[in-house]
């Protein structure tokens, strides 16, 4: 610049009304970033014979100079007065409309060549028609409303896209960039299967694919369960951009997927501390929270509850709204913690009031209907999970939330069984039970059928005994309640019973029941070999504080047809004691006292069990 710029001044005092020199000058010292000197050069008093010529010039100089001091608003006003003059001055309108491409203006600078044929080669005009697809993808990419219409905008600009590339005049480097372009906008349409083929089959090198890129395919990849494959390219995006806080909260979800818990809680502490928590426009009295603050406070309590601290994440979201109680997103999450936590009531409550004030948070509805869904509400969940499909069907959640609804529509079964020696005979020298149920799809939302089989053996000195039920009946299942009837029978004949259970949620902590049985496959194997048959009664009781504590208990009374009974009181308790995201320590402790009429019977009956 300094050896152009003593060129410039030579000529211009050989000849000071040169329009050409004093230009040259002037653009030389801009380019130079000396702005106050290009526009010292053009303030002259000496002015070339074409006084029009000339003023002209340097009002296209002046423009020159603020476009390079990046004062672009003022220099479009420059070449506007210029064509206001002279409309069809083509530098003005040249430079106008790589102006507006540079003011990521490419439909406004795209208008203006098609204006004017020739304006702009055939090469610039391919660069803004990429342009205006890229910037149609980012578009697309923000939600509009109605909601059946988000992806209307990012489908006509894969429309643009796939048209440039099928052009054959397109060079190697917009070709690529395109397929960038395609790869962002199919991630954003959550076509991730296609986004992640077209992403392998470019057969890419990572290193040079810019970060944006690498964020949508490693959301894709994080969409599909790779959520390995997700780490590899988020965490690149993130070395190439180590501020985008964007990719950190990406990254978030895929260390939480990965349970690289340590690293997700890491990662939202580096946010915290880097990010401001307010918002202030120097010289303003205006103060504002920032959201990308706010959003990694909400990550930190989501950190703890994803590593299975739910009592660190209640109480932080807890205090969150103490200072932002009509924070909805807070809210929503600290009614999800009351969700895992096991509290229907509590977490009805709380994303009853989020969507009071937010009807339309999808994630509150999800969580809402997983809820009702806890509390047997089918009726309701269904119609929440068809509204929500009908508007939200492309929202991950709502995908996931439909798959467990199609799941609760199956039928099901249930095997469980276990076997045993012994060198005594008290109970069976050799022994087995299995025990299998079949259960209907829900019927009417609030019934299911079902059938189940019981087959106890063993082997006693006087002989063995070995013993085949089935029962059928009814399951009803609606908000606090659950119910069972069944009528049950030896499966060779004979033996008839009825089997029926009761269970109602009196609140988020407890709930009571009872069954009853009679001809129950309780009675001992030994007795029920002489044709000794019993009948049971229980009431029951579970507390469950939350995940971390359970306290549950019965009392049982056996009437059997010997003429003996017996009264048993059963308390069982959990405590975890040690809650680490990897492992746990849990303190078991179980309570049994039974009492029995008589002892001199053919089976293990003892006066008094403690």
């Amino acid at each position: 610049f300094e050896g152009a710029a003593t060129w410039y001044r030579a000529q211009l005092e050989q000849n000071p009304q040169s329009t050409d020199s004093r230009s040259g000058l002037a653009m030389t010292y801009a380019d130079a970033g000396e702005f106050e000197m290009a526009r010292s050069t053009l303030l002259s008093e000496t002015v070339s014979e074409d006084e029009a010529h000339f003023m002209l010039r340097m009002q296209l100089v002046e423009a020159y100079i603020l476009e390079r001091e990046g004062r672009h608003m003022d220099a479009l006003a420059v070449y506007q007065r210029v064509l206001e003059a002279n409309p069809t001055h083509s530098e003005a309108l040249r430079n106008k409309a790589l102006l507006l491409r540079a003011m990521l203006m490419p439909r406004e600078a795209l208008t203006l060549a098609r204006q004017h044929p020739g304006l702009l080669s055939d090469d610039e005009v391919l660069q803004l028609e990429a342009d205006v697809a890229a910037l149609q993808i980012r578009y697309g990419a923000q939600t509009s409303y109605p909601v059946a219409r988000r992806f209307e905008g990012i489908d006509r600009a894969l429309e643009q896209v796939d048209a440039l590339l099928d052009r054959p005049d397109i060079d190697t480097d917009t070709r690529t960039r395109l397929r960038y372009d395609r790869i962002v906008a199919l991630a954003d349409r959550l076509m991730m299967a296609e986004a992640i083929s077209e992403f392998e089959s470019a057969e890419l090198d990572p290193n040079n694919v810019p970060p944006y890129v690498l964020a949508a395919i490693g959301s894709a990849y994080l969409w599909e369960r790779q959520p390995e494959l997700a780490r590899q390219y988020l965490e690149l995006a993130l070395e190439r951009q180590p501020n985008n806080e964007d990719i950190k909260f990406r990254l978030f979800f895929v260390y939480s997927d990965l349970r690289e818990h340590d690293l997700a809680t890491e990662l939202v502490e580096g946010m915290l501390a880097d990010i401001e928590p307010l918002n202030q426009v120097p010289g303003s009295s205006v103060i504002k929270g920032s959201s990308p603050y706010l959003r990694a406070l909400i990550l930190r309590g989501l950190a703890s509850a994803y590593s299975d601290q739910l009592a660190e994440s209640q109480q932080h979201f807890e205090t969150l709204l103490v200072d932002l109680p009509h924070n909805t997103d807070a809210r929503q999450e600290l009614a999800n913690v009351y969700r895992w936590r096991g509290w229907i009531d509590r977490s009805l409550a709380e994303y009853s009031q989020v969507l009071a004030v937010e009807p339309d948070l999808v994630s509150a509805r999800v969580g809402k209907t997983y809820t009702m869904l806890d509390n047997r509400d089918y009726a309701r969940a269904e119609q929440e999970i068809l509204d929500l499909q009908s508007q939200y069907g492309f929202e991950p959640g709502v995908h996931l939330l439909a798959r467990h609804w199609q799941d609760h529509n199956r039928q099901e079964i249930f095997v469980e069984s276990n076997f045993g020696e012994s060198s005594g005979d008290t109970f069976g020298q050799d022994q087995y039970e299995v025990n299998a149920a079949w259960y209907s799809m829900p019927l009417a939302y609030r019934y299911r059928a079902f059938f189940t089989t019981h087959d106890a053996y063993a082997e006693f000195p006087e002989g063995s005994e070995h013993r085949r039920r089935a029962s059928a009946g009814v399951e009803y299942r609606h908000k606090r309640w659950l119910a069972t009837g069944a009528v049950s029978a030896d499966r060779d004949g004979g033996g008839a019973g009825i089997r029926g259970g009761i269970n109602y949620r009196l609140n988020d902590f407890l709930d009571i029941g009872g069954r009853l049985e009679t001809h129950s496959n309780s009675m001992p194997l030994r007795g029920e070999r002489l044709g000794i048959s019993s009948d049971l009664v229980a009431i029951e009781a579970n507390y469950a504080r939350h995940e971390s504590t359970t306290v549950h208990g019965s009392l049982s009374y056996q009437d059997i047809s010997d003429g003996n009974t017996a009264r048993s009181l059963f308390v069982g308790a959990e405590q975890r004691l040690v809650n680490h995201q990897d492992y746990k320590l849990t303190l078991l402790g179980e309570l049994f006292a039974e009492d029995r009429k008589l002892e001199d019977v053919a089976y293990y009956s003892p006066r008094h069990v403690f």
